[in-house]
């Protein structure tokens, strides 16, 4: 028998006497030094549980920024990823502009858990979310602003679809304000009928609104140009005060689906022909309007993957046309509108190869919707030769989108 045994004995006499008391009076049996033991037991039991909680949140953030970093460079492959090769990308490079401040914050919670356990996994880790929040945030800055000089080609964009009669006066105030030389409107209607055998002009409330300075004249829209029997997808019009030299339109889409039309103007601007391509590419509208019945309705989200298939399918084509024209446009060349698409997507990205984004792809280039952007649908390209002085976006109220300014500089021969 060793020299422990009867320690070993004694202590677990010395329980059961404990428990034997506690079971004969309660607690009177009970001493200081029991006390102490129950305090010692229920510190260590609570410093387990929080082990416990921390490697549990250890765990969840490993994986939630692991999962975020993931989802960014998916997304970032969007424009690469050809839409009808597959869909989730192209879903999230929607979710950009919101994945570089996340990524962010996951790099300072890595960095303060670095520095409080000492540990250099951590430290690894919150360096490499920040790269990643950088990559995301700053992967494509806006172009250097063109020198000063003579004043530059001012444009505007905005769809105007769901502008009521009361903001159209907001517009007409915002566009006399700005003094764009060119505004690019899309879903404003701007029909001709026949009364009578009189020919008529149908417009939009926000042409009308704009026509009334008598600044502007309506440099030409779809009209019944396009597809008379089925009538346009969207309709786009220039209001100019620069003159108007050609103005044609056409289809975008397939010709079994309801297409998208662009329209191209050709003006003239310091003695120089520029073609104008005011753009409005098809949107992504569910079967029917969304309600909490159809978002909690199993049949609704199994048939949205093959919806999103097929319309990022429909969209590139139509990207793939409208860039088709534009490279072989021998003009200098200025693309505006709405793109529902993002500068991440493949869709947008197809027009980008020979042109640029004013604006970059920055967090403050959104658009949509108009009281809290998040998505950059809305933007002007410029082709080769041009450089831009100054862009911005425009403010809420004017319609469920915001408008996008730039003053463009031609430098080319």
């Amino acid at each position: 028998m060793s020299e422990h045994e009867p320690r070993r004995r004694r202590s677990r006499s010395g329980s059961r006497s404990r428990s034997e008391s506690r079971s004969r009076s309660g607690r009177s049996g009970w001493g200081p030094a029991d006390w102490a033991h129950l305090r010692r037991d229920r510190r260590i039991t609570a410093q387990r549980r929080r082990a416990l909680r921390r490697r549990w949140a250890g765990r969840l953030g490993v994986g939630g920024a692991a999962a975020l970093a993931a989802l960014a460079a998916v997304g970032a492959s969007a424009r690469w990823v050809r839409p009808a090769g597959g869909w989730v990308p192209q879903v999230a490079a929607l979710l950009l502009p919101a994945l570089g401040p996340a990524l962010g914050l996951s790099a300072v919670a890595a960095g303060a858990v670095a520095v409080r356990s000492r540990r250099p996994v951590w430290g690894v880790g919150a360096v490499a979310l920040a790269a990643a929040a950088a990559a995301v945030w700053v992967r494509h800055p806006a172009p250097p602003p063109a020198p000063g000089g003579a004043e530059g080609l001012r444009v505007m964009t905005l769809n105007v679809g769901r502008t009521s009669s009361e903001a159209a006066y907001r517009v007409a105030d915002y566009v006399q304000r700005t003094e764009p030389d060119v505004v690019f409107l899309q879903e404003a209607d701007a029909r001709s009928i026949v009364v009578d055998g009189q020919r008529l002009r149908i417009y939009h409330p926000t042409i009308e609104a704009i026509l009334s300075s008598g600044a502007y004249r309506v440099g030409g829209g779809v009209d019944t140009l396009v597809a008379r029997e089925r009538g346009p997808a969207n309709r786009q019009v220039f209001l100019t005060r620069l003159p108007v030299l050609a103005h044609e339109a056409g289809e975008l889409g397939p010709p079994n689906t309801e297409p998208s039309v662009y329209a191209r103007a050709e003006v003239s601007w310091r003695g120089r022909r520029v073609a104008l391509y005011n753009v409005h590419l098809r949107p992504f509208n569910p079967a029917a309007e969304w309600s909490f019945r159809r978002m909690v309705n199993p049949a609704v989200w199994a048939e949205t993957p093959g919806r999103l298939r097929e319309f990022f399918a429909v969209q590139g084509e139509e990207a793939e046309r409208l860039a088709a024209l534009i490279e072989a446009d021998p003009l200098p060349v200025v693309v505006a509108g709405d793109f529902n698409a993002t500068a991440d997507q493949w869709s947008r990205a197809r027009l980008a190869r020979h042109t640029r984004e004013v604006l970059g792809r920055r967090p403050w280039a959104a658009t949509r919707p108009d009281s809290v952007p998040v998505a950059p649908i809305d933007g002007v390209l410029v082709g080769a030769g041009w450089s831009v002085r100054a862009a911005s976006v425009g403010p809420p109220g004017l319609s469920d989108h915001r408008a996008v300014s730039a003053e463009l500089v031609y430098s080319g021969e």
